[in-house]
């Protein structure tokens, strides 16, 4: 299968062209040669700056691999006979070589799910929410969790309350009844001073 697209007869693959195979044509038998073709370029990505992925932004040789194998892991799912232990085997490769690939993470958990296996599938999405908080979260799982806020950005964002005007107003009641005693009374406001006696005043 890797060999079974012709170069010279149809020129070089490229990523752009498997994604129109894969998610516009839905042709995922067709697909499969074509990636195996585009996988071989992946190695410019480092050597030579021909990246097949570059357009993406995924410009080192690791990821255009992983993108590839992520694709590789797709099209053994969805085409007309489904491999789905090769499937598994290709988003494994994809994430050995990019842990963080949010594709091939959710991917995968579409994957564990289709098999019937639910506890690897939460495993999966746990590590694709951790890896991917803004990407969409698998249809068939719960929803990603949304970090706690912050308690301070929450109480900006509600503003204050009577409670905080309670408080403040009892603050500023607190300070002004300390001060009072502290206040020094200068000579001529209304208590003369008594000269010392002794050991005393």
């Amino acid at each position: 299968m890797e060999d079974a697209y012709d170069n010279e007869q149809h020129g070089h693959a490229t990523y752009e062209c498997a994604e129109i195979l894969i998610e516009e044509l839905a042709q995922y038998d067709k697909a499969e040669p074509y990636l195996w073709c585009v996988l071989d370029h992946c190695a410019g990505c480092d050597a030579n700056g021909m990246c097949p992925t570059a357009y993406l932004g995924l410009s080192t040789t690791a990821h255009c691999e992983s993108a590839v194998w992520n694709y590789l892991g797709f099209v053994n799912r969805k085409k007309a006979a489904p491999d789905y232990d090769r499937a598994k085997t290709y988003y494994d490769k994809a994430l050995e070589l990019w842990p963080a690939n949010c594709g091939a993470l959710s991917y995968m958990t579409e994957l564990h799910l289709t098999t019937g296996n639910a506890t690897a599938a939460r495993a999966t999405h746990a590590d694709f929410c951790a890896a991917c908080p803004s990407e969409d979260a698998v249809a068939a799982m719960e929803p990603c969790p949304t970090p706690a806020p912050n308690v301070v950005d929450a109480a900006r964002r509600r503003g204050p309350t009577v409670f905080d005007g309670v408080l403040m107003v009892l603050s500023i009641a607190v300070v002004a009844y300390l001060l009072s005693f502290m206040a020094c009374e200068p000579p001529g406001c209304g208590r003369e001073p008594r000269p010392f006696q002794g050991g005393k005043w």
